[in-house]
C-alpha cells in the first residue's frame, strides 16, 4: 500500500445471531506471510473495520508481533467466526481505492461451506450404533468443510428416534437402549451450504440406525483339544471350546455384553489342589479369549499333577450354564451345556469327548 492505494475490510455479526461472535482476521501476503489481528468479540448487530493501509504505514504489530512489510501491494484475507463456526452469521465486505485514476472497487469473500451436492456433507457417528437394553451411547455430528476438505465436528440442535420402544435420544444425541429391535436416530443441524450462496444457514438432517440386541443363545464355533506336557510327570489334556453368541433374531452380537458362567466357585482340582477359575461373576465377553465381538472361549484345563500318584484326577461341574447379565434384573440363561467332567486323560462335556461339531446349540 502507498498514499495512492488502500484497502478497507469490514465484518459484522448479524442481528439474526442470538449470541456474540469471536472473530479472527488474518491477512496473507507474499509467498508465506501471515498477519494475525487480535480477535474481536462482536455483539449481534455490531461490526469491525480493518484499515490495511494504516497497519502498513504505522507499522502496527499483529498479535504475534509481526509487521506488514511497507512494500506490500496485494494479498488475501480470512475472516473466521470462532464461536459459530458452522453457520454464516458473519457478513463482510471490502473496499479497494486507487487515487491514481479515482477508482474504487467493492468486493466480498466466499464463505467456507459445508455439505453440498456430491458430498456426504452431514452425518452422524457411530453408524450404526449397537447396544443392549439398559445401556447407552453417544452420537456425534460431523460435516465436510469444503474449504479445507476435512470433516469438522459440528453442533446438532436436535435429535429424534423413530422407535422409542427400542431407543430414546436426548437433544444432544445421548441414546438410551430400551428393548430389542432397530430404531433410526436422526440428527438436525444448520450449516453453511453451497445450496445457499449468501452463506445463510441451511438446515441439514442425517439418519443413523441403532440396533438393540439381546443375547439369546450360544452356538459352538470350534472345539479343539491339546496335550499339555508336564515334563517328568504325566501329561494332561486341555480343551478349548469357542462359542458364538446370537441375539433373538439369530444374528451374531455386534456389541459387548456381560457374561456369567453359572457354576460353583469352590471347585478344586484333585490333581494339584488348585481352585478352578470360573466366570462366576458378570464379566465383559471381550475379556475372554479370543477378544472378538460376539465370541468367547471356555478353556478347560487341569494343569500338571503334583505327582504321579494322583492320577487319574480332575474336577467336575454337575451342570454348566452360560448366562447374560442385563443392565437391570437377574442373569438369564443363553445356554445350558450340561455336566462337565475334566480329567487328565479325557474331558467330557455333556457326554461329548471328541469335540462338538460347529453349529451345535444347547437348551437354555
Amino acid at each position: 500500500m502507498d498514499g495512492q492505494h488502500n484497502t478497507l475490510i469490514t465484518t459484522g455479526n448479524s442481528i439474526e445471531n442470538d449470541k456474540a461472535a469471536e472473530v479472527a482476521i488474518k491477512l496473507f501476503y507474499g509467498t508465506s506471510g501471515v498477519y494475525e489481528l487480535p480477535t474481536t468479540v462482536l455483539a449481534p448487530g455490531k461490526q469491525t473495520w480493518v484499515d490495511v493501509g494504516r497497519l502498513i504505514r504505522d507499522q502496527v504489530p499483529d498479535r504475534k508481533g509481526q509487521l506488514l512489510p511497507p512494500g506490500v501491494m496485494e494479498g488475501s484475507y480470512e475472516i473466521k467466526d470462532l464461536t459459530n463456526h458452522q453457520v454464516g452469521y458473519l457478513y463482510e465486505g471490502k473496499l479497494i481505492t486507487d487515487k491514481t485514476f479515482g477508482h474504487a472497487t467493492y468486493g466480498c469473500a466466499l464463505c467456507c461451506e459445508y455439505g453440498g451436492v456430491g458430498y456426504d456433507g452431514f452425518y452422524l457417528t457411530p453408524n450404526p450404533l449397537y447396544g443392549t437394553p439398559g445401556g447407552g451411547g453417544q452420537f456425534n455430528a460431523w460435516a465436510l468443510n469444503q474449504c479445507t476438505g476435512v470433516d469438522d465436528p459440528v453442533d446438532a440442535y436436535s435429535y429424534s428416534s423413530s422407535n422409542t420402544s427400542v431407543a430414546t435420544v436426548t437433544a444432544v444425541g445421548h441414546t438410551s437402549f430400551v428393548g430389542a429391535g432397530t430404531s433410526t436416530i436422526t440428527g438436525f443441524a444448520k450449516l453453511q451450504s453451497t445450496q445457499n450462496p449468501s452463506c445463510r444457514p441451511q438446515p441439514y438432517q442425517a439418519p443413523a440406525p441403532t440396533t438393540v440386541q439381546v443375547p439369546e443363545h450360544i452356538v459352538v464355533l470350534g472345539d479343539t483339544q491339546a496335550t499339555q506336557n508336564c515334563g517328568a510327570g504325566p501329561s494332561t489334556l486341555a480343551r478349548r471350546i469357542t462359542y458364538v453368541v446370537d441375539d433373538t433374531n439369530g444374528v451374531r452380537m455386534q456389541t459387548p455384553f456381560l457374561l456369567k458362567e453359572n457354576v460353583p466357585t469352590n471347585i478344586k482340582r484333585s490333581c494339584n489342589n488348585t481352585t478352578v477359575q470360573t466366570g462366576a461373576t458378570c464379566t465383559p465377553n471381550l475379556s475372554y479369549a479370543p477378544n472378538l465381538m460376539g465370541e468367547f472361549q471356555d478353556f478347560l484345563s487341569l494343569g500338571c499333577p503334583s505327582s504321579q500318584n494322583v492320577v487319574p484326577c480332575g474336577y467336575q461341574f454337575a451342570n454348566q450354564q452360560w448366562q447374560w447379565c442385563p443392565g437391570t434384573g437377574s442373569p438369564t440363561s443363553i445356554g445350558t451345556v450340561g455336566p462337565v467332567n475334566v480329567q487328565n486323560t479325557v474331558i467330557n462335556v455333556d457326554g461329548n469327548t471328541l469335540g462338538f461339531t460347529p453349529g451345535t446349540t444347547f437348551p437354555k
